[in-house]
């Protein structure tokens, strides 16, 4: 089915190419069809992203997606509405003070851990021939096995206790999750100048069908609907994503060498215009999908799969990637990955600063991006030691010059304004529920009394 799908979509390429370079050619003018071809696509891929950044878009995703899912879902931040919603942790006592403590958000045991990846192939469905022409150049690793949310398990007052999981592909999570994002764009090219609610909701059939097997033949009517719906991955596969907002400790100290004040630095990056998602958006980092590493080169072991199955870990990986520059550890071979990871020794180091207090690890919750409908795991990471600060932090490809946003730190964040009028919306429910934390109320009376110092 691919290859039909592939076939088609550049038979169309080159039909319209073939014929572009054939009038050129009654002009005198010689191109191969296959640089207009490339030219097509090359138009294609840039008007998708340009139309994800403009204002007049996300005024009609903002419309869309209030129609489904109530203004009330939207997160409110400094005076500013993102399209995710927040499901707070609930408040409990977790078994230890390490990266592992949350575990127990999942039971490895209840995972069907068996991999095949001939057996995932199956998501070439709508609008799949021409966006994957848009993505295929963006996706690494398609076939990368990752945890697709199937449900998010709350307590009475609706916050995460839990979650339940099954194994799919990234490109699984692409086709049938993220062309949610995709429909959009198509929505917004033949409404946007007229928006018509029911034209639309009866065009929007992906986001419909999802829908219906959540909650067959209703419109979600009240906050509380809303809320059970999010809950589930049904209908699609949706890879579970993690991150975490960094603080970091720093003494300012005056031309004596004396300190003057304590501030918190805050890790940001500005997204590279070569990454899959939001390229160009601000972002905090570490964060990244909940992805599976192969744990031995004769491929994923149902033992190495649950094993992977550790939200914290994989919060922490991404942090070797995107802050110490470290590789992945796909395809090491060394055992399994949580082990390496866990005996590395810049993890090492934090962990002994979670045991000594000199550090602090919180989950604050999940956050819900209601364009493409995937869950963000979400935490927090104090660093109170500020000699920690001053080590080398070299990022990665994803951070636009490899370099983090300079300047940002608890004090002054809500204060850039640039960076808020481009801030990826995950990032800013993230900082909601940070505000909404004990971790936060513990932190924001030194930041507020290091700013009265600066008056």
């Amino acid at each position: 089915m691919m290859s039909i799908c592939t076939t088609i979509c550049m038979t169309i390429i080159k039909f319209f190419a073939t014929i572009l370079a054939t009038i050129l050619a009654k002009k005198g003018v010689n191109i191969a069809f296959g640089k207009i071809a490339n030219f097509i696509k090359n138009f294609i891929n840039n008007d998708f992203d340009a139309t994800l950044k403009d204002a007049k878009f996300k005024e009609f995703k903002q419309e869309v997606l209030e129609n489904y899912y109530g203004k009330d879902s939207f997160t409110e931040v400094k005076g500013k509405t993102f399209p995710t919603f927040c499901f707070k942790s609930a408040k409990k006592e977790y078994a230890g003070n390490d990266i592992r403590k949350y575990d127990c958000l999942s039971n490895p045991n209840e995972l069907n851990a068996k991999f095949d990846k001939r057996e995932h192939q199956n998501y070439r469905q709508r609008y799949y021939l021409l966006y994957s022409q848009i993505m295929k150049q963006k996706v690494v690793a398609g076939n990368r096995p990752g945890f697709m949310l199937d449900r998010l398990e709350c307590d009475e007052n609706g916050n995460v206790v839990s979650f339940q999981t099954h194994v799919g592909t990234y490109a699984e999570n692409i086709y049938t999750s993220h062309v949610l994002e995709y429909e959009l764009y198509r929505a917004y090219k033949k409404f946007g100048k007229d928006f018509n609610w029911k034209k639309i909701r009866k065009f929007m059939k992906t986001r419909n069908e999802i829908h219906r097997s959540i909650m067959p033949y209703r419109e979600l009517k009240t906050p509380e609907e809303t809320k059970e719906f999010l809950k589930s991955g049904a209908g699609r596969h949706s890879l579970l994503s993690v991150q975490m907002l960094v603080l970091m400790k720093e003494n300012v100290k005056n031309e004596n060498g004396e300190i003057i004040k304590k501030r918190y630095k805050i890790l940001l990056i500005q997204r590279s215009e070569t990454v899959a998602i939001a390229p160009g958006y601000y972002q905090f980092v570490p964060s990244g999908g909940f992805e599976v590493f192969c744990d031995c080169p004769q491929g994923y072991s149902a033992e190495g799969i649950r094993d992977n199955l550790s939200a914290g870990c994989a919060v922490f990986r991404e942090y070797m990637e995107e802050i110490l520059g470290e590789k992945e550890f796909e395809g090491e071979g060394r055992g399994h990955v949580n082990e390496i990871l866990m005996n590395n020794p810049r993890i090492a180091e934090i962990n002994k600063m979670l045991a000594d207090g000199t550090a602090q690890f919180e989950f604050l919750g999940s956050v819900v991006d209601l364009t493409v409908l995937r869950h963000e795991l979400s935490f927090a990471l104090v660093i109170d030691d500020p000699a920690y600060v001053k080590k080398m932090f070299p990022g990665n490809t994803e951070a636009a010059g490899y370099q983090f946003v300079n300047d940002v730190y608890l004090d002054n964040f809500e204060k850039k304004e640039n960076i808020w009028n481009n801030l990826h919306w995950s990032s800013a429910a993230m900082w909601k529920l940070f505000t909404e934390s004990d971790l936060y109320k513990k932190l924001k009376p030194n930041s507020d009394r290091n700013e009265s110092s600066q008056k």
